[in-house]
Parts: C-alpha cells; structure tokens; sequence
C-alpha cells in the first residue's frame, strides 16, 4: 500500500486586519463600532472591567503524509495570525497589537 495525501485548512475570522484597513484605526479616535464595520465579527469579544477587547485570530493548518508498506509520516504545520484592539470606558481604541506571525491576507469577498 502506498499513497500520499495533503490537506489545508484556514479556521476563525478572516484576517481583514491584514489588508491595510487597520493603517487608518487611530489611538484615541477609531470606535469599536467602526472597528467591527471595518473587520467583521471577532474570534471573542473580552470584557475587562469597564474595558473591552476584541480579538480576531486565524488559523492555518497544513498536513502532508506518506504511506509506504513499511513506512508512515505525517506532518502538520499550524500558523496562527492574531490581531487584539483594546477599548477604553466610551469604546474609543485605546491600544492594537498585531502578531508577528503573519498569515497571507486573503480577502474573503473575493471568492
């Protein structure tokens, strides 16, 4: 018996975040509001205190294996492109962090 097989998978919000929208959210000025017109639903809404968090995260799984009559090997990688916004009392964006890591933008109208 031999055979190969690949598979990829793309699990949670679309990474709008890397499309260059997110250039334009300013510290001080940019709503939640127009943060969730601009990138969609997030992965998890966080409420801390009397602040809120959204965090947006996508997942990006790739498997390859191989079966040989005596030999077997899997392999998967995951990738993970995250992206938090924080937001004071009046839901005015307070700080936003994007991961490192970085995921190809894919822009999910476009399919």
């Amino acid at each position: 018996m031999t055979s190969c097989s690949y598979a990829n998978r793309r699990a949670g919000a679309a990474n709008m975040w890397r499309s260059g929208t997110t250039q334009d959210f300013e510290i001080g000025t940019t709503t939640l509001q127009q943060v969730l017109n601009q990138l969609g639903p997030p992965s998890q809404l966080i409420q801390l205190g009397d602040r809120t968090a959204l965090y947006y995260m996508l997942e990006s799984t790739r498997t390859r294996a191989v079966t040989l009559v005596v030999y077997s090997h899997t392999e998967t990688n995951v990738d993970y492109d995250r992206a938090v916004f924080f937001f004071d009392k009046d839901l005015v964006l307070e700080h936003r962090s994007l991961s490192f890591e970085a995921l190809p933008f894919e822009d999910p109208r476009q399919r």
